[in-house]
């Protein structure tokens, strides 16, 4: 098999190709393998793809890697996947990458994601996307982060939100902020986290998740504390009016006093008794 040369591996038939045995395209060198042509790799036999080794799946064109099939991505072994770089996944069709069972999403490298663009990430299933382990959403980019949709990002398992860096948490969309499920809130919210938070991220917050800021941590009063008067300035005056008693009573005298007029004529008289003691001390 060796003996032929590179120009003779391109010229076979896809018959010829598709004859020889998974033992065989095992043992083929790197320099064969990328003499092919694109035609040639879509005729490959599934079990002949998962007969190579990672080495040789590392050394692949991008325009090969484009060529593949759904069906053929569907059939590649799960450590063949971790061995492509990641300007061959950004080469990856965005039908291949649908075909990829949540199998073989389990076994991926974050930073080997990171090359792919928008529309490979939003064609992404959720099912696939909560299949990455958490210590691999933490090597995301900001840019992969900001392609996912507002469904993706609400599908997401709590302990992959949970387990973002910071800059990770500065960079998400204030709609994809403002899709968060209170189960993710409850996983990922920490005074850390509020630190980081902008305030476009602020004014999406969902009324739900606003009013457990003080609630998940067990010094309330330190969580509100810290809030920023312009994070507390860019909330709505529907946030404000959703806001329990709870939450309002651990304000300070100088956030009360940073509020604007609106925001304190949305308050309700509910409000306004429980809070009364803060706000004219």
């Amino acid at each position: 098999m060796q003996a032929l040369t590179t120009s003779q591996w391109s010229a076979l038939a896809t018959d010829d190709l598709v004859a020889l045995s998974g033992e065989q395209w095992s043992q083929m060198a790197a320099d064969d393998l990328r003499a092919l042509t694109t035609t040639q790799w879509t005729s490959f036999a599934s079990d002949d793809l998962r007969a190579l080794q990672g080495s040789q799946w590392s050394v692949l064109d991008t325009d090969d890697v484009r060529a593949l099939r759904s069906s053929q991505w569907s059939n590649l072994e799960s450590m063949d996947l971790r061995d492509l770089t990641s300007a061959q996944w950004a080469a990856a069709t965005t039908e291949g990458l649908t075909a990829l069972t949540v199998v073989q999403w389990e076994t991926l490298l974050g930073d080997r994601l990171n090359g792919l663009s928008s529309t490979q990430w939003q064609a992404a299933e959720t099912a696939d996307l909560n299949a990455l382990l958490a210590f691999e959403w933490t090597k995301v980019t900001t840019l992969g982060l900001v392609a996912l949709t507002t469904a993706q990002w609400r599908a997401m398992a709590p302990d992959d939100v949970a387990g973002l860096l910071l800059p990770q948490w500065s960079s998400i969309a204030t709609d994809d902020f403002a899709v968060l499920t209170t189960a993710q809130w409850i996983a990922a919210f920490t005074p850390t986290v509020r630190d980081i938070l902008t305030t476009q991220q602020w004014s999406a917050l969902a009324t739900v998740n606003l009013n457990l800021v003080g609630g998940l941590n067990q010094d309330q009063r330190g969580v509100w504390e810290g809030v920023t008067t312009d994070d507390l300035v860019a909330l709505s005056t529907l946030q404000w009016a959703s806001l329990t008693a709870g939450n309002l009573t651990h304000l300070t005298t100088s956030q009360w006093a940073s509020l604007a007029t609106d925001d304190l004529r949305a308050l309700t008289t509910e409000q306004w008794a429980d809070s009364s003691n803060k706000i004219w001390r």
